[in-house]
C-alpha cells in the first residue's frame, strides 16, 4: 500500500513512539487520551489518503483477487 500512498512523514522512531503514548494511555485507562494520540497518529496516513482524493489522482481501490 505504500506504493500506493507514498512514503510517511514520520518516521520509525516516531512511529515506535506514537505506539508508545497509545499503550501508555490505554494502560491509564484514558480513553480521552487515548483518542487524541490515536488520532495524531494516523493523522499522516489521513494525509495520504485525502490526497489520493483529489481530483487528477487515482483512488485507491482494493487489490484485485487472484
Amino acid at each position: 500500500m505504500e506504493g500506493e500512498l507514498g512514503r510517511p512523514e514520520t518516521d520509525e522512531a516516531q512511529v515506535v513512539e506514537s505506539h508508545r503514548l497509545i499503550v501508555e494511555a490505554l494502560r491509564a485507562r484514558d480513553p480521552d487520551r487515548a483518542a487524541e494520540v490515536i488520532d495524531l497518529h494516523f493523522a499522516d496516513v489521513r494525509a495520504r489518503i485525502d490526497h489520493l482524493g483529489r481530483p487528477g489522482k487515482p483512488a485507491m481501490t482494493a487489490p484485485e483477487s487472484p
